[in-house]
């Protein structure tokens, strides 16, 4: 599995994106968070995500579309795998069961 720099990377190069944020969520997978200030069309976005997903080795799904300020808006797209190397709250979950 790539790291996230890789993943943040690919889907910025790909896609043309104006910057690209990663969030940890829930402890367990990885969103990144793609922004836009130039206006794209949907099906050109859809299908350049398509190809950068299909570059990495992480199972990735487009999430959210959120408007931005006038003119920009951010695409949220999140790793549908979860990553080893990051704390799991089934951990603690198992120690309040014992």
């Amino acid at each position: 599995m790539e790291s996230p720099e890789y993943v943040q990377t690919k889907l910025k190069l790909q896609t043309g994106a104006s910057g690209v944020s990663v969030d940890v969520v829930d402890g367990e997978r990885l969103e990144y968070t793609l922004l836009f200030d130039d206006t794209v069309g949907l099906d050109w976005l859809v299908s350049e995500l398509g190809k950068a997903f299909a570059q990495v080795s992480v199972g990735m799904q487009r999430w959210k579309i959120e408007p931005q300020k006038a003119g920009s808006f951010a695409v949220t797209v999140r790793e549908t795998d979860r990553r080893e190397d990051l704390e799991s709250d089934q951990q603690s979950l198992n120690q309040w069961e014992q």
